[in-house]
């Protein structure tokens, strides 16, 4: 889908009348995260293949998602299991909007 009218300043407005800010923050917040991992996911399976072809047998061990990419360089050996190498990308997205957090006590300025 990625970012489009969904997110517009009015749709915010009406969703925060309705009460709905938060969740259609968390969708933004959401397609953000997906527009990164567009991004970001190829160029870094280019940086694994360079490790690859710098000798480490690196291998995907937890499925791919937007915002978390793990392979690592591992297996049995006569004492038991050994990771040699483990790279890993994890994205944070925030998106927040007037009515999805209210000031805690100690956010009170003294």
């Amino acid at each position: 889908m990625s970012i489009d009218t969904r997110f517009a300043l009015e749709a915010f407005r009406m969703a925060e009348e309705r009460g709905q800010a938060r969740e259609l923050s968390d969708a933004l917040q959401d397609e953000i995260l997906r527009d990164l991992h567009a991004v970001i996911e190829p160029a870094f399976l280019e940086i694994v293949e360079k490790l690859r072809g710098l000798g480490h047998d690196l291998k995907s061990y937890t499925p791919t998602v937007p915002g978390d990419m793990n392979y690592r360089d591992d297996g049995e050996t006569a004492e038991g299991y050994r990771c040699r190498l483990r790279v890993g990308v994890d994205t944070i997205t925030s998106v927040g909007y007037a009515d999805t957090t209210a000031p805690r006590d100690d956010d009170e300025p003294k």
